[in-house]
This record gives C-alpha cells, sequence and structure tokens, in this order.
C-alpha cells in the first residue's frame, strides 16, 4: 500500500471520527461498522500494537476456552494480551455468566476491552450478559465476535434437496478418514458438484445484532467468499482437521491478529479511553454464584468425607466427590430468601448416582443423574437443578447417594439466585465432556 494511500485513509478516518462526534450516535456507530469492515482487509496499515497494555475480558465458549488445542494458553484470548481474564467456558453459552456476572468479576477488576465470543447460544442471556458489564464499565470497548465454523455448512446433492450432510460426514461419504489432511479436503471440496450452504440462523443472528447495537459495540466475523466451496477451502486451515468446529492453532493466531487490529485502531482513535476505563459505576444487583468445577475451592463448609478432586482426564475442572451421605452449610448472606440451585455431573448411559437432597426442614428433592441426550459416546454433561429456598443466614443441606454406580456422585457448584431474577440457571450449560 502506498504512503499516499495511507494518509488519505487516515484523513477519511479522521473526518469520519469529527462527523460521528458532530451528527451523534447513529453516525457513530456506522463509523464503527466501517472500521471494523475497514480492518479485514487493509491489516497492515496499524503495526503499533496497543494490546499488550490493556485489560482484557473474555467471555465465551470452546474456541475462547481453547479446546482441541494442545495448549488451551494458545487460544486466541491469550495471544492479545498478558492481562487477560478468559471467563470461557467448554461448550457454554451466556446463560451462567449472564446470572453469575458479580460473582465472576467481583469488586476490583477493570478492563478497557470486554469480549463476547457467543452465537448460536447468544439466546441464552448474551443481551443480559453484556448490558450488566456497559454499565458496570462504561467506557471499556465491547467487541462481539461471530466464529461460523465449516461444521455449520451443509451440503445437498442439488439445491432444494431433502437430503443433506454436514462436512464431517460428507468426508466420511468420500471416503477420506476423519483427519485427513487439509489438502487432501481442500482437493475434494474443488471436486464436488454438490450444493453447498451455510443455513440461516435468524433468531442468534438477531441477538448477536441486537447486543452489540445496543452496547455500542463493535462486531467481528471472517468474512465469506463468493461461493462457498471458495470459502471453505479458504477457511479450514482454521479450524482443527477432524469435525471442522473448533479453531485451529493457526486459527486461533489469525483471529487474535484481526482483533488486535480492531483493537488498535479504536485506542488510536480514542486514546483518552484507556484513562477512563478506570471509572466503574457500581453495580446494579449481585448474585451469589459458587462454581468450584472451574476453580477447586469450595466456600462452604462441609463434611469431612466429601473430597475435592480433579475430574478425571478433565483438566482443570474439580467436584466434591460425595461418596457418602454429608452436609455442606449454604451461607446467604444477602438479608433476603434466596434459591438454591445445586450443580453436578450426569450421563446417559447413567454413570453416577442419583442422590436425595435436604434443605433445612424441607421435604427432600431428588436429583437425577441422568441426561436425555443420546450420544455417539458416553457424555458427562453438567447438569443444574433448583432445589428449594434458603432464608438468610446458614442453612445446612444434606446429601445422600441413593444408588450404586460406576462412579460417586460428583457435585460441582451451588448458586443462590434473587426469586424476582429474570433469569435463572439453565439446566444444562457449561457444557459437554467427554471422559473415562
Amino acid at each position: 500500500m502506498g504512503s499516499a494511500h495511507i494518509s488519505l485513509l487516515l484523513a477519511t478516518i479522521v473526518l469520519l471520527t469529527i462527523n460521528a462526534l458532530v451528527h451523534g450516535d447513529s453516525e457513530h456507530y456506522a463509523l464503527r461498522r466501517r472500521l471494523v469492515e475497514h480492518n479485514n482487509v487493509e491489516r497492515d496499515l496499524y503495526v503499533h500494537d496497543t494490546t499488550s497494555s490493556l485489560r482484557i475480558a473474555v467471555f465465551g465458549s470452546s474456541n475462547s476456552w481453547g479446546a482441541k488445542l494442545d495448549s488451551r494458553f494458545d487460544a486466541y484470548p491469550y495471544l492479545l494480551s498478558p492481562n487477560v481474564f478468559n471467563y470461557a467456558d467448554y461448550a457454554a453459552g451466556p446463560n451462567y455468566p449472564a446470572v453469575c456476572t458479580y460473582s465472576m468479576v467481583g469488586e476490583t477488576e477493570t478492563f478497557d476491552v470486554i469480549i463476547f465470543e457467543y452465537w448460536l447460544k447468544d439466546f441464552q442471556g448474551l443481551i443480559a450478559l453484556s448490558q450488566r458489564l456497559r454499565e458496570r464499565f462504561p467506557h471499556a470497548m465491547l467487541l462481539f465476535v461471530k466464529v461460523w465454523s465449516p461444521l455449520t455448512a451443509r451440503r445437498q446433492p442439488h439445491q432444494g434437496s431433502s437430503d443433506e450432510m454436514d462436512i464431517f460426514e460428507w468426508k466420511l461419504s468420500k471416503g477420506l478418514a476423519r483427519n485427513a489432511t487439509y489438502e487432501g479436503v481442500k482437493t475434494m471440496l474443488r471436486q464436488d458438484d454438490g450444493y453447498w450452504y451455510f443455513p440461516n440462523y435468524t433468531i442468534p443472528d438477531q441477538v448477536f445484532a441486537q447486543a452489540e447495537f445496543s452496547n455500542y459495540g463493535f462486531d467481528f466475523a471472517w468474512p465469506k467468499e463468493a461461493t462457498m466451496i471458495d470459502t471453505l477451502v479458504d477457511y479450514i486451515g482454521y479450524f482443527e482437521q477432524s469435525h471442522h468446529l473448533h479453531l485451529s492453532k493457526i486459527g486461533h493466531a489469525a483471529l487474535a491478529h484481526n482483533l488486535r487490529g480492531i483493537i488498535n485502531t479504536h485506542f488510536e482513535l480514542h486514546p483518552i479511553s484507556i484513562e477512563d476505563g478506570d471509572i466503574k459505576s457500581p453495580w446494579s444487583k449481585r448474585d451469589d454464584c459458587n462454581l468450584w468445577f472451574t476453580t477447586g475451592s469450595c466456600p462452604f463448609q462441609h463434611s469431612t468425607n466429601w473430597v475435592m478432586t480433579e475430574i478425571e482426564s478433565l483438566e482443570s475442572r474439580y467436584a466434591l466427590n460425595v461418596i457418602d451421605e454429608g452436609w455442606i452449610k449454604i451461607a446467604n448472606d444477602s438479608g433476603e430468601n434466596r434459591k438454591v440451585y445445586i450443580s453436578y455431573l450426569a450421563t446417559k448411559p447413567q454413570l453416577y448416582p442419583n442422590a436425595e437432597v435436604t434443605l433445612g426442614e424441607a421435604d427432600p428433592v431428588i436429583l437425577v443423574a441422568i441426561t436425555d441426550f443420546e450420544r455417539h459416546a458416553v457424555a458427562h454433561h453438567t447438569k443444574t437443578v433448583e432445589v428449594g429456598m434458603v432464608p438468610p443466614g446458614e442453612t445446612t443441606l444434606t446429601l445422600k447417594p441413593t444408588q450404586s454406580t460406576l462412579k460417586s456422585f460428583h457435585l460441582l457448584g451451588i448458586t443462590l439466585v434473587d426469586p424476582a431474577a429474570d433469569m435463572v440457571p439453565l439446566e444444562y450449560e457449561f457444557g459437554t465432556y467427554f471422559v473415562p
């Protein structure tokens, strides 16, 4: 790119910025969109990297967590800044963070940039989550990331056919191995005469756009090429070789590069935002979520025969191993009654026992440790169930396994929710795990 072209482009951006300041929010929003679109194409314009000094929070699902990487710390959040707080979880949507934003972030943290990587599950709470964080951090840059994958594409023998398959099923139908080389898949794609398309995901797209627009955010998604075959060929290396669902190491590096360009552009135009980032508004509401599944630390006193253990073959995931009847004392410091939700592991076929739960003097509730999902392998799901109400102060919860099964009951967390809250934890939220 020539220096004259760069000068002209920078002058145009400055003029657009002035115009935005004069003509209000709608023009400013349009400017943001143009900057994002510009950065997708002109990747070499901004060489000064400011992201390494920024405080960045990431809320997202499997890709942000680092699924399928040899080291999850090769995921894009850790490539953006050494000051990153990664709140993402495997195979999860935004429901739990939306319910538990205060518990996750706390009182002391400050962020210059907040990234949301949700799409197909965004209707489970992205708007509420982004609103809570925008209210708390009024000067932070909010960036909404949509990671579509080749696995979301569909292939039909001809357009309009009811017979269709995803790219993984198509690979196997063509005699390719599940981990076929990228070049082998690209060659077969170029030779394929079927009809490929991306389905319309109207509700997730609408929620994504509303969350971004209502919070003065930026958005990013990799642009698609002129044809579906070209799109799949160009991007398939950005995703792991088997199902082409999760980002590869190369894909994470590419995504981090794109996001870094958008962030750098914003703070070059609005450097005052970095100083303003220290301004926080009071939390409009607080929550009390205690999920030792991700921390390995239970804040409540409990029976000594319940032991905190790291879940076998599942790195950095923990459970209270309930091998026999015991108790846990729930502290409700809110000064008001709170609903109690218990999270635990469940499978189909059943590997964990059902359990009987009693809150104080209330009638017992049965926790069923079997799921409704049919899978190609045994899937260990996190399951969250409401078990009753606790008053202010301390309440003893007793839990007794009622079956003898291959594994002991795995208690993952306890969440206290305001009975008047708009959002409550979903039954299946934290994801699906395939472990021995």
